[in-house]
């Protein structure tokens, strides 16, 4: 989050791949690469993340509003 918070979108965006591969079954990890990844333009990226997202919490509300939200930028 200090990566994304000072602006550097690339570099959240890796520290995040980092972090889903070493725990990639947490659900915060995924919602919130998705997020930086919509930020950054990277719509079909955030889609990915999103829709792991929903794999790993299918009945969360945090996993499902990542996913209508990157699914959202995909369409627009």
């Amino acid at each position: 989050e200090a990566w994304f918070a000072a602006g550097k979108l690339k570099e959240a965006i890796a520290a995040y791949d980092q972090a889903t591969k070493a725990d990639p079954k947490n659900l915060d990890y995924w919602v919130a690469k998705a997020r930086i990844e919509i930020f950054a333009e990277r719509y079909e990226d955030a889609l990915t993340s999103a829709e792991t997202a929903v794999f790993v919490s299918p009945n969360n509300a945090k996993s499902k509003t990542a996913y209508a939200w990157a699914l959202d930028w995909n369409v627009a």
